[in-house]
Order: structure tokens, then C-alpha cells, then sequence
């Protein structure tokens, strides 16, 4: 708590610790979160070498965890030499739910923070009650309270308070007419995908995204098949898609032509680990083709897969991470393409 209120004090009125002489403001900062997961460790050490029948630090680290926000998750900014954000127990989250593992608040899990060793996972889902798994109900109504009682006041500090869940993870200045033209401008001469690793570029990402990005690492592409006679189906190396029935290429054909595509630019691609596998090449999601098959109304499947492609061109304007951005930029490329999937006249893109 002494070098919370350190770091999150006035710079002209720096805190002073008790016996010690006054701190800068930043100084604390800096050395915020390495303190405060050696106290964490200490604290989980000592919860666990406790009985059920005895559990006296249990309940002093639950009441001052209670009372205080004094849950530390690093929060990198270039602005800052370290930045950090204050949590309560009811705002942190252990894990996320595999949809949710390539998104911004994927790099706030205290499991991605302070590491999965099981004293820690104890200490803060059992002693401390934070939620185990973050799902995505959990994060929309987190967003939707977020909107309707926070007020950002347009300072940025180097200790905030709660997460910024509605934040962005793409870098400033993004501006979406920009990425529109650059990504029809990619789309009209993309190769046709080929086997080997992706490219680790990290673009002007976030310091949050980045974290992400680095903590997945690189994947290697094989090519293990074909669907519907020609388009390529590729997987993460090593693994082994599942067996699924054939979409309407024809269908699929049209809707590449609506977004300018040709059939040899786009493949189905596999990842078992679930995360998103359009980031860096124009791969449709095989593991969606059963999602569509359950659609008995041909438009919502002809909807459906133009929202896949749509998100997969989305990442040529916006970058590999997400976000809020690339989801804006789904749904303008998705807007400018729908008329034209259902018959409208015009071009998308060109509007």
C-alpha cells in the first residue's frame, strides 16, 4: 500500500514511506509492479501452507485486498517508463475464454501477468474470489457499465485505476478511411497463400498488443488438402483438422468477386488453439464451416462468410492485432459489400 499511495501521488506532494525519505511519483511507479508481485508470491506462499481448519492469512489478505485496490497488472505505454493499473478483486479476471484470447484484455490476465503456477491461481481465484475465466458476456457488460458510468478525463498517468476495457489496442492516429484503401489496395494483388512461418511484424501496435502478439509467438503453415476441388486448406504445422462437410463454392466464388478476390488468393486454414488465423494471410477460418452449415436461409449464409471475409480483410488495412479498430474496419467493408452480395449495383470500396 506505501508504494501504491507513492506512485499515485501528486508529484509536487511526493508520499513518504514510513521511516523513509519521500519518493518521486514515477520512481515508484517504476518499481510498482516488480513489488507487487513479490508480495503476491509471498502472500500465496504462505495462504498455501495453511489448513482449511486455520486460515488466519487467508482472510487479512481478503479483507485488505477488499478494501483497497490492490491488485497490480502492468500496463506498458511508450509515454512511460512503466505504467501500471490498480484493480479490485471484482475487476480482475484469472484467464479469458479462447475467443477471447486475441483481444486487449488478454494481456491483463493476472495468469499472463504473474505466471500459472497453481499457489498464484490459489491464492487469487480461491483466497481473493477474482473470476476464473473471463468469457465474453463477461467482458460486454464490463464495456456497457464502463460507457455508462466512466467519464475519462483525457489525462494519462502512469498509475490508472480500473482496466480500459473500451480502449483501442491499435496504435494512434488510425484513421479508417486509410485502412479501407489500403486494404482493397492489398486485396487486388495478394498472392495466393503458400505454406511456411508468418511474418512476426509488429507494426505500430500498442505496447498492450504487442504483449499479446509476442506472448502467441510465430505459427508455420502446412498445406494438408483441398476443399471442393482446387482451394487449398492449410493448417497450424503439426496439427490435424477435422473432417467437414464442403461449403457452396460457388457461393464462395461470388463473394470473392464481390470483395475483388480471385479463388487462388484465399484458402481455409486450421488452428487448433482457436485463435484467429487470418492475422497475416487471406485464410478463411475451417472451423467455422460448421457454424455456417447449421444457417438454412441461404442469405444468412451468403451474410455470414462476407463478415469472415470482411474480418479477414479487415487485418490488411488494420494489422494483425484486435481490437476496436479492426472491428470498425470489418463492419465498413462489410457495409460497402452487402448491397453487392445481395444484387445493389456499385463497386465496394469505390463508393
Amino acid at each position: 500500500l506505501q508504494v501504491i499511495a507513492c506512485a499515485c501521488a501528486d508529484p509536487s506532494r511526493p508520499h513518504r514511506l514510513l521511516g523513509r525519505e519521500s519518493v518521486v511519483p514515477q520512481e515508484a511507479a517504476d518499481g510498482l509492479f516488480v513489488a507487487a508481485k513479490a508480495v503476491v508470491e509471498a502472500v500465496a506462499k504462505l495462504c498455501q501452507q495453511e489448513t482449511l481448519a486455520s486460515e488466519p492469512s487467508m482472510m487479512i489478505a481478503f479483507n485488505h485486498f477488499m478494501q483497497n485496490r490492490m491488485i497490480v497488472v502492468s500496463d506498458p505505454h511508450p509515454n512511460f517508463s512503466s505504467r501500471c493499473r490498480l484493480l479490485h478483486m471484482g475487476e480482475a479476471y484469472w484467464s479469458v475464454a479462447t475467443e477471447l484470447m486475441q483481444e486487449p484484455c488478454a494481456a491483463w490476465a493476472l495468469r499472463q501477468q504473474y505466471g500459472s503456477v497453481e499457489s498464484l491461481k490459489n491464492l487469487f481465484t480461491r483466497v481473493l474470489r477474482v473470476r476464473p475465466v473471463l468469457s465474453r458476456a463477461d467482458l460486454e457488460r464490463a464495456m456497457q457499465r464502463q460507457l455508462e458510468t466512466r467519464a475519462p478525463d483525457g489525462n494519462m498517468r502512469s498509475v490508472e485505476e480500473g482496466l480500459d476495457l473500451c480502449g483501442s489496442c491499435a496504435g494512434p492516429g488510425f484513421d479508417v478511411d486509410e485502412a479501407i484503401a489500403v486494404a482493397w489496395q492489398l486485396a487486388q494483388s495478394l498472392p495466393p497463400p503458400i505454406a511456411g512461418p508468418e511474418e512476426e511484424d509488429e507494426g505500430d501496435c500498442s505496447a498492450a498488443a504487442l504483449m499479446q502478439m509476442q506472448s502467441r509467438g510465430a505459427r508455420v503453415w502446412r498445406q494438408v488438402g483441398e476443399l471442393g476441388g482446387g482451394m487449398p486448406v492449410f493448417a497450424v504445422d503439426g496439427s490435424h483438422p477435422p473432417s467437414v462437410q464442403c461449403p457452396d463454392m460457388r457461393q464462395l466464388h461470388h463473394l470473392f468477386s464481390v470483395f475483388g478476390l480471385t479463388p487462388a488468393q484465399v484458402a481455409f486454414a486450421y488452428d487448433p488453439s482457436g485463435r484467429c488465423v487470418c492475422e497475416r494471410r487471406l485464410f478463411l477460418d475451417l472451423a467455422r464451416i460448421p457454424r455456417a452449415a447449421r444457417l438454412r436461409n441461404p442469405g444468412a449464409v451468403a451474410t455470414f462468410w462476407a463478415a469472415e471475409l470482411a474480418h479477414a480483410l479487415a487485418h490488411l488495412g488494420a494489422g494483425p492485432t484486435h481490437g476496436e479498430h479492426l472491428h470498425q474496419l470489418q463492419s465498413e467493408l462489410l457495409s460497402q459489400a452487402l448491397p453487392l452480395v445481395f444484387g445493389a449495383m456499385g463497386r465496394p470500396g469505390r463508393a
